[in-house]
């Protein structure tokens, strides 16, 4: 059987994909790495470091979900810089109100609970864990932020 032929850009030596992958918008990064193991791999880093240097999550159990996810998957975790945390529902489609009657889709549930005088309860599991993740599960993150409104997340 004959091997088939391999791209031009594949005969290239790491060194100099990783400077092309630098050069590369985003979306050119994923379809790069679409077309061959060998470029997956030599596009990692920068996939990486495009995708999930900041992170965005709200209280919610689904976004609180996918952030312990990344926590515990290795090669990504150690590429989170900035964790942008919002006690407010991300507005989008995506991810709708928390209060359907707010305008937005699905009510979805959160794990808080609060004192007597409103401030969110840290002893509770769901808190124990956020707070164990952001301390430990992320070395190379320098920046936590809290958005003070929702007009501030963005």
């Amino acid at each position: 059987m004959e091997k088939p032929s391999q791209s031009p850009l594949e005969s290239l030596c790491d060194e100099l994909l990783l400077q092309i992958v630098s050069h590369l918008d985003t979306p050119d990064v994923l379809t790069l790495r679409k077309t061959s193991p060998r470029l997956a791999s030599v596009s990692a880093d920068s996939f990486g470091d495009s995708f999930f240097g900041c992170l965005k999550t709200d209280l919610s159990l689904r976004s609180l979900a996918r952030l312990f996810a990344i926590a515990r998957t290795e090669h990504i975790r150690r590429r989170v810089r900035v964790l942008h945390i919002s006690p407010f529902p991300w507005r989008s489609s995506v991810c709708p109100y928390d209060d359907a009657s707010r305008g937005g889709g699905p009510t979805r549930k959160k794990g808080w609970f609060r004192d007597a005088d409103g401030r969110l309860d840290l002893t509770t599991p769901t808190a124990v864990s956020l707070l164990r993740c952001i301390r430990d599960d992320f070395p190379r993150c320098r920046s936590t932020i809290r958005p003070t409104s929702p007009a501030t997340w963005s």
